[in-house]
């Protein structure tokens, strides 16, 4: 007997004769549940957590004096450095035995001679040119003096000639002396004239030979003392305490002009350009007396910082004051760094044992330290990403947003929307909700230790 069933739906038999159809309404119920279950999802409360207490450890706000401090690095180099250049030619005749690199040279030692004798015979042919040119001059003089004493006889030989025309003329006139006689003492008259006025103008050029003579005779003079010089130049001798630094020349060499033969550090005063970070050296800059906001840095006022210099090797350990006296002219932009340029005074006389001086390439550390201005100093953990909890007068937390300024050793100084006496949270709280409520944790008091032999 068959077994009936019973008829299809229309639907049914739709879908069974087309069975890809049935894609698309699963597909529509599947989009509809997923737009209902997010329109209907519940919000999650955010609540400051009213039903419990987070013990947390606090400290009060306080302006405290403390002085910002930056420190940079960089390499020594002496302040003054003697280089000996030759400013003479010639052969090296003699050589100092101290005359190696690293060694101290004492003020006045002669270090180098060079062969004088082209310099002695430019000396010796200069000064014969000065002794013959003040031997013209002086002849001029006498000459002058002998010219000037004919003058005088031929001008009174003149004036007997013209009171002798005088008396002939009168004769003449009275008939009693000859027309030639007369004209031949008239020609004696002008030959005297002409000898006067010959000798005159023979005196008046003897100034200007003089001058020239004069001048020849300082050109000399200053040619001997050039040369004298150029002598003493063939000595070489330490100006001031040195530490050799290089020594190009050997006995026998020949030196040529500019060529340089020594170069010597003087280690009195030293030198280090320190690279500081622009923000810190800003910060210490602000920092100081009457300088709030400065464009300008006065010698003055970089006097106001406090520095010192050190050296650490592993080994030796070692520190120097210092002195600002300037900044460099440019900024390195790679590394945000300005030059602050450092003096350190040494007593290279009085070396030490153990305790080297400082000397040129040395790499340092250098500490600056600003004046003291009242700040807000934190423990570096009570920063959070740049804020700082707050346990306000309700017991509540507050999140306040903070700037550091910098940092010490043992603090981190900050600023910010905040007050003197305000409790400040120590303690890292996850999560931190605003509005959170909070208790002070309660210190633990050490009990002193019993005097066990007092209670027996």
């Amino acid at each position: 007997m068959k077994s009936q069933h019973p008829p299809l739906s229309p639907l049914k038999v739709f879908f069974k004769k087309h069975p890809k159809l049935t894609f698309f309404p699963i597909l529509l119920i599947g989009i509809l549940v997923l737009i209902l279950s997010i329109a209907l999802k519940p919000e999650l409360a955010i609540t400051a957590g009213n039903g419990s207490v987070r013990i947390v450890d606090i400290m009060p706000l306080k302006l405290v004096e403390v002085s910002p401090q930056a420190t940079g690095f960089g390499q020594i180099k002496p302040k003054h450095q003697w280089s000996a250049i030759a400013e003479v030619s010639g052969e090296i005749i003699y050589k100092s035995p101290q005359l190696s690199k690293g060694n101290f040279i004492s003020q006045g030692t002669q270090l180098l001679r060079i062969d004088p004798l082209k310099y002695e015979l430019a000396l010796a042919q200069a000064q014969a040119d000065l002794q013959s040119r003040q031997l013209q001059l002086a002849k001029l003089k006498q000459e002058q003096i002998n010219l000037a004493k004919n003058l005088e006889i031929e001008q009174s030989r003149l004036h007997l000639n013209k009171q002798e025309n005088t008396r002939l003329t009168k004769l003449y006139k009275q008939g009693l002396y000859s027309q030639s006689r007369l004209d031949d003492q008239r020609r004696q008259l002008l030959t005297s004239q002409k000898t006067v006025q010959e000798i005159s103008q023979q005196l008046s050029l003897f100034e200007n030979e003089k001058s020239v003579a004069i001048a020849q005779i300082n050109v000399s003079k200053a040619s001997v003392a050039e040369t004298k010089r150029s002598l003493e130049k063939t000595i070489i001798l330490a100006p001031r305490r040195i530490k050799l630094a290089q020594v190009n020349v050997e006995q026998n060499q020949v030196v040529n002009i500019n060529q340089t033969m020594i170069v010597g550090h003087a280690l009195e005063v030293m030198e280090v350009e320190a690279q500081v970070s622009i923000n810190d050296m800003h910060m210490l800059v602000t920092s100081l007396k009457n300088c709030p906001d400065c464009s300008t840095v006065s010698p003055e006022l970089l006097s106001q910082i406090a520095a010192s210099i050190s050296l650490d090797t592993g080994k030796i350990t070692q520190s120097w004051i210092a002195k600002v006296t300037r900044i460099s002219e440019t900024i390195d932009l790679n590394q945000a760094t300005v030059g602050v340029i450092l003096e350190i005074k040494q007593d290279v006389a009085h070396l030490k044992i153990g305790k080297p001086p400082l000397l040129n390439g040395m790499f340092i550390k250098a500490t600056l330290i600003g004046q003291k201005t009242p700040h807000y100093a934190i423990p570096e953990k009570a920063i959070h990403t740049k804020r700082i909890y707050i346990m306000d007068e309700h017991d509540k937390l507050k999140i306040v947003p903070i700037s550091v300024l910098y940092r010490t050793k043992l603090h981190t100084v900050i600023s910010g929307e905040i007050l003197q006496g305000e409790r400040l949270v120590l303690n890292d709280l996850l999560p931190a909700v605003e509005g959170m409520r909070l208790a002070k944790l309660a210190k633990k008091v050490k009990t002193p230790p019993i005097n066990q032999g007092a209670q027996q």
